[in-house]
């Protein structure tokens, strides 16, 4: 858990400069109050409260006949041609680092930014991709893409299509670009990466937006959407 802590607070520093320090502080201390609490509970509770939503976001990921939720397919495009061992289901609402990760099929890191992450605060600019087929949730940058996709490396090759994997949440059928580099800045496509969880659960610890797996899931289906139709 120490490890857990101390790399969470090196990438708030070397991330953002001082404009930010409030307000990563600020995360990083209920985080670490999230971790105490979670790392003494059960895991049912620990997934149960990393995949908490908030109310309009669960309902709107679910299908109005059936309550479960939707299911959409996520593709990696890569320098790896074989495109099915690059695409997984998805529940819809969940974002998409943390359907990645879920999955264990793409991850939207590079290398050794696997493990030097933010862990989804949207502070590293790590898991930065560009969606190149499909709408996701919210359409344009919010505050946080917007502020860290405009440091450096990100804005060294004006790359206005880059999104922040941590952020958006998927609504429908999706196609992900991954480009080279640890920050996922260069412009060559990136050779496919395998996601470590290095943390098991604690990886999702900063994602409020995904919906919690319990709810609205086919029993058919198993929770880390590889089976079933799309």
């Amino acid at each position: 858990m120490t490890v857990m802590m101390l790399i969470l607070l090196v990438q708030a520093c070397i991330s953002i400069p001082g404009a930010r320090s409030f307000a990563v502080s600020s995360a990083a201390t209920s985080s670490f109050s999230r971790i105490r609490l979670l790392s003494s509970a059960p895991d049912s509770s620990v997934q149960k409260a990393v995949g908490k939503s908030d109310t309009n976001s669960s309902t709107s990921s679910c299908d109005a006949d059936s309550g479960r939720l939707a299911r959409h397919t996520v593709s990696f495009q890569t320098t790896d041609q074989a495109e099915s061992s690059l695409s997984f289901d998805a529940y819809g609402g969940e974002t998409l680092r943390t359907a990645a990760l879920r999955r264990n099929i793409a991850s939207p890191h590079n290398g050794r930014a696997n493990l030097i992450n933010c862990r989804g605060l949207g502070t590293c600019g790590t898991c930065a991709v560009e969606i190149v087929e499909g709408i996701v949730d919210p359409p344009e940058r919010n505050d946080v893409e917007e502020f860290r996709l405009n440091l450096p490396p990100h804005n060294l090759h004006n790359n206005t299509k880059l999104r922040l994997a941590c952020q958006i949440q998927i609504r429908e059928n999706i196609t992900v670009l991954k480009r080279t580099g640890f920050w996922g800045q260069k412009s060559k496509l990136a050779v496919p990466s395998t996601p470590q969880r290095y943390f098991g659960e604690l990886e999702y610890l900063m994602d409020t937006k995904s919906p919690p797996l319990e709810e609205c899931i086919d029993d058919n289906n198993n929770a880390d959407g590889k089976t079933g139709p799309t």
